[in-house]
């Protein structure tokens, strides 16, 4: 999530439920963004996800998840194949290291995380760059659908998702990889 600069002149103080009006669209400050289907079907199709490993009740997108009381990234993974749309805040990195991790011990089947196409972080270099992770950058913008109902926006930043799998793991779905590539994604961009 990128926060407003507070030298600039029009600062608006940052608090839980607060939005800033423009003239063509609505922008919530917020972490809590819900996947939009256009998104998370095709590739839940491919990898039919056991675990929702960032969610809450509202947005859980896998019968299983784990929100904010149960914390994902300490909760355990075991033998999941498991869907992540992360909070997009300072805890991003340790989520992408969790994932990494987890396949490459392998505690978890398999991990497809949606994230901020954020190529000049460490988190992206050590982990996304890494020969477990496939990368695939979505074209254009993802609407994401806020938490408090209101219309969806277009998201401040591209995304790109990362599947993380152990590649020694992988011979019993042999057509993920290639799967994954060729999925048909409808993220239901504004331009």
């Amino acid at each position: 999530m990128v926060y407003p600069n507070p030298l600039r002149r029009n600062f608006i103080p940052l608090s839980k439920r607060q939005t800033q009006r423009g003239t063509n669209r609505r922008r919530t400050f917020s972490i809590e963004w819900a996947t939009p289907d256009g998104i998370y079907k095709p590739m839940n199709h491919i990898f039919d996800f056991t675990l929702d490993a960032a969610a809450s009740a509202d947005n859980a997108k896998t019968a299983l998840y784990f929100d904010r009381k149960i914390n994902g990234l300490t909760a355990d993974w075991s033998g999941h194949r498991v869907w992540i749309n992360p909070p997009y805040d300072e805890t991003l990195g340790a989520w992408v290291r969790r994932a990494h991790m987890s396949v490459t011990s392998r505690e978890a089947e398999m991990v497809l995380m949606l994230l901020p196409a954020r190529t000049g972080r460490p988190w992206f270099h050590d982990h996304c760059l890494s020969e477990a992770c496939s990368r695939r950058f979505v074209r254009g913008r993802i609407c994401f659908i806020p938490y408090d109902g209101a219309a969806a926006t277009s998201a401040m930043e591209d995304s790109i998702l990362c599947f993380f799998r152990d590649r020694q793991a992988l011979g019993s779905h042999p057509t993920w990889e290639r799967s994954f590539e060729l999925a048909k994604l409808e993220p239901r961009l504004i331009t």
